[in-house]
Order: structure tokens, then sequence, then C-alpha cells
């Protein structure tokens, strides 16, 4: 089929454009913008190593900054680290090439000063890539737009490779990949203080306390009953006033599941007062040590995460597969990818461990596993080292709703690594 006999089977160019444009205006909120803190230099930023929340990442997006916004996301992973020249480097550059060819008409509006300053953002981001020491980072997530903002953060998983110059940083793939790590609130519970903590990504962080007055422990041994009941009126007021401030940092912070921890009678006495919202999520029980330090802590809490990660691929799969009858599912990345780029999916389903050579314009969103040129703007297709990449950031653009099998990649074989739900049978 040549490109024109595939634009005729597809929407206008103009519609498409339209529709992209759709899409990227719907990411962000229309609200007044906060106040940022001072932009520094993007080495030091990094070196921070401070992980982005959901609402700072939504904030950038309400902010004028009035120079051009660029936006780098770039896979850390070993095999891109260890080799020489770094392939993440070479990658970078290949992506900034393409993305000034596909930005001319926004560059031509640039006035001369905030060029200048577009081209030594450029500049100082390729130094960060050459110098900077990758650590345990999997992802490097960049924002850059002259003295009103640099910022450097890294994700400790797989993000898509992409490259933006835009007026807004676009923030698309690391909100992505927050919302699909799952958020706990870690209420540690005592008789008479409770601790509460946010974990998310690796990171454990303190958000509030609750201490409460607890009687002496000396017993008037001419009224033990009235002490002991005295003593149970004091527990159970600091357990229904922890219980209702789990509940209230629960719907203020939208957590996605709630770890109680503590002696397994206080807990279980806790449970008692936690309303059905919070109770029903809750993922785990623990029992810490006194003794437990940073670590200890976290590898209990990165259990909870995989094995809720891990249950929910196998409720996607068992949905997947309870939906190949009704002639709905597309399978293999051929198929996948003529649904895709048709924007006719609902439901992306991907094995992490899918890779795939392929072809993009990033443009107008068309993917193909075969070189040759975009049918809707003609320009030569752009080779891209993984295509399941393309189809993760597709999706996070056109709202289609994504599972990544991590912790359960082998329940994606039977459909070759890849399918997809479609709105409408075929």
């Amino acid at each position: 089929m040549t490109s024109a006999e595939a634009a005729s089977t597809r929407e206008s160019m103009e519609d498409r454009e339209q529709r992209i444009a759709l899409a990227r205006w719907a990411q962000a909120e229309l609200k007044r913008p906060p106040e940022l803190r001072e932009a520094r230099n993007l080495l030091k930023e990094f070196e921070s190593r401070r992980l982005l929340t959901r609402t700072e990442l939504r904030e950038l997006v309400r902010h004028d900054y009035g120079y051009a916004v660029t936006s780098v996301y770039l896979n850390l992973t070993p095999e891109r680290v260890e080799r020489k020249p770094r392939a993440y480097t070479t990658n970078f550059r290949s992506m900034r090439d393409a993305q000034i060819a596909a930005r001319q008409e926004l560059l031509d509006r640039l006035s001369r000063e905030q060029l200048l300053q577009l081209r030594a953002d450029l500049v100082e981001i390729e130094e960060l890539l050459e110098t900077m020491d990758a650590g345990h980072a999997r992802s490097l997530v960049v924002f850059k737009a002259g003295p009103e903002l640099s910022l450097v953060t890294y994700l400790p998983v797989r993000t898509v490779d992409s490259f933006s110059i835009a007026i807004d940083p676009y923030i698309a793939p690391a909100e992505a990949v927050l919302e699909r790590y799952p958020r706990l609130l870690v209420v540690e519970v005592h008789q008479e203080k409770s601790r509460f903590a946010a974990y998310h990504l690796g990171e454990l962080e303190e958000v509030d306390r609750v201490k409460s007055f607890a009687p002496s422990d000396k017993v008037d041994k001419g009224r033990p009953g009235k002490v002991q009941r005295h003593r149970q009126t004091h527990l159970t007021w600091h357990l229904k006033a922890t219980a209702q401030q789990a509940a209230r940092l629960f719907d203020e912070e939208a957590f996605d599941l709630v770890v109680l921890a503590g002696e397994a009678e206080v807990v279980a006495e806790l449970e008692r007062y936690l309303p059905d919202r919070v109770r029903d999520r809750v993922g785990d029980r623990l029992d810490p040590s006194p003794e437990w330090a940073g670590r200890e802590w976290q590898d209990a809490l990165e259990r909870v995460v995989t094995i809720h990660r891990r249950a929910a691929e196998e409720q996607a799969a068992a949905q997947l597969g309870d939906a190949l009858g009704s002639g709905r599912v597309r399978r293999g990345l051929a198929d996948v990818i003529e649904l895709m780029v048709d924007f006719l999916a609902r439901h992306l389903y991907l094995s992490d461990q899918l890779r795939e050579p392929g072809f993009a314009c990033r443009t107008h969103h068309f993917l193909s596993l075969e070189d040759g040129a975009c049918p809707f703007c003609g320009t030569q297709l752009l080779p891209v080292d993984n295509v399941a990449d393309e189809l993760i950031e597709l999706a996070l653009l056109h709202g289609v709703e994504l599972t990544l099998f991590e912790e359960r990649p082998e329940l994606m074989e039977p459909y070759g690594g890849v399918a997809a739900l479609a709105y409408l049978p075929a």
C-alpha cells in the first residue's frame, strides 16, 4: 500500500493534528501556578537525587516560563550505561535532532534571546549526560527552560525514551510511572503514639504523628479494675484518633494502599476503628522489630508493592482472556500497532520483556515495523530502538488504559508479548 493509499483509509492530516493537540491539551490542568523555587545547575539538581511527587509534576505545567521548555526522558539500563560511548547519549542526540526538525515552526517564532537560550539549554543537558554518575537510577528525567526551570529527577524504574521542545513541560511519561506504582500509607501504631509515613518508589517519608496521653503504669492495688479500664479507655481514644488521621491522610493525599505496622493485638484493635473505605485498602500488616532500620522497612514495603502489582497483572490477564471471544482483542505487534495508530484501542497490555526495533513519525503519532514514509506528512520514518516504548507513549497521550506486565511477563506469552482491547469488534 502506498503512503497516499494508507492516508486515504485513515483520517486527514489536519484531523489527526487536531486530535493530537486535543490529547496534549487534556493533560494540562488550568489552575493558577504556585511560586516555583529558584532554578539550579542541572548537575547539582541530579546529585540531589530527589523524586518528584505527582502534585509537583502537575505544578510544572501551570507556569509561564517565557522560554521554550525542553523535556528529556532516557532509560539508563546497565547495557546503555556501560557501553562506550554511552548509548543513552547517542540516543539523546538522535532524538534532539529529530525534534528540532519536527518543531521548526515553533523555533521560527522564538525571539533571538529565546533561541540562544534553547541552544544553551541543549548544551547543558548534553554536558550533564556526559559527566553524571547514573548510579542505581533506571531512568533520567530533565526539564529545562533557561534560568526559569532547571529540574532533574531520576526514576528507579524504566520509562520511555522521549524528547520534547514545547511551551510546557512534557510530564505524561513521569506522571504515568508515578501513577502505575502504588503509593503506600504506612501507619505504625503503638499504645501511646502513632507514626504516619508515605512510601513510593523506594522512598519512605514521615508525614505525620499522633501522640496521646497514657496513664501511669503504677496500679493502685485497691482499685486494679478501675485503673485497667482507665488505661483501656485512653488506648481506645488513641486508636480512634489514629484511625481518623489515617482516613484523612488516605483521602487527601491519594494513597493507593494502607500498611498497618505494630504489635498484632494493637493493629487488630486499630483496624476495628478504620472506615470501610480505608480498611478495604489494607495491603498488609507488619510486626516490625524495634531494631528495624531503613533497609528492613524498604524490603518489607517492597514485598507489599510486588504482591499488589502481581495481583493486578493477574487480574488484567484474566480480563483479557475473558474478552477473547468478543472479537475486540488484537494480539501481536502488527495488529496492535495498527489499532493504536488509528486511535481505536481502549486498553494496551504489554510485556516488560518485549524488545523490537521499529520506525516512527512522532509528529503524527504513526508507528510501523517497516521502514518507509509517514502516510500523513510524507516524511521519512525515524528508526526507534524499541517500538514497545512508542506504544506506551501513544497510550499515555491518548488516554489508553495501560497494563505493563513487569512481575508476570509470562502471562503475555500467548499474545506474542502484546495485546490490545478495541472499542468495537473487528
